[in-house]
């Protein structure tokens, strides 16, 4: 299913909507931190794992990624794939820690002007730490 914007608005908060769990056919296209837009979802359950695409990459410096996990001792992780011929090829991935945010940087626009295509993916890196009921957020913004 896809939604959102490639520019959001002042403190825009898109929501992922399930089913968002193929990188392929599910996934969320992600508003991204132009001007504060916000993402957010839930870890539904143990097997559950988010996918959002993000396809904006122009910014020759890169994107920071921070995925803001819920309070209470959860740990959640952040993988990302690259789209290269055809292929979904994993750059980055950090399962964060207990009570603990994650930050990754991934590049953006290639030198030979290619726009990077990504797929975020957020879940439970140990399938147990997880809430169905609190939302994760998760923004990108420019380096």
């Amino acid at each position: 299913m896809s939604t959102g914007a490639s520019a959001a608005s002042a403190n825009y908060i898109q929501w992922e909507t399930e089913p968002n769990d193929s990188w392929t056919t599910g996934s969320v296209v992600m508003t991204y931190n132009i001007d504060q837009a916000i993402n957010r979802g839930y870890i539904s359950s143990v097997n559950d794992i988010d996918y959002w695409k993000f396809e904006y990459g122009t910014n020759p410096n890169g994107y920071q990624i921070a995925l803001q996990v819920p309070d209470g001792g959860y740990n959640y992780g952040v993988a990302v794939w690259e789209k290269i011929n055809g292929q979904y090829v994993e750059v980055a991935r950090d399962n964060g820690d207990f009570y603990q945010n994650v930050y990754l940087n991934i590049p953006g626009l290639k030198s030979d002007g290619t726009v990077p295509q990504y797929v975020i993916g957020i879940y439970s890196p140990y399938n147990i730490i997880y809430t169905p009921d609190e939302y994760y957020q998760l923004v990108v913004s420019p380096l």
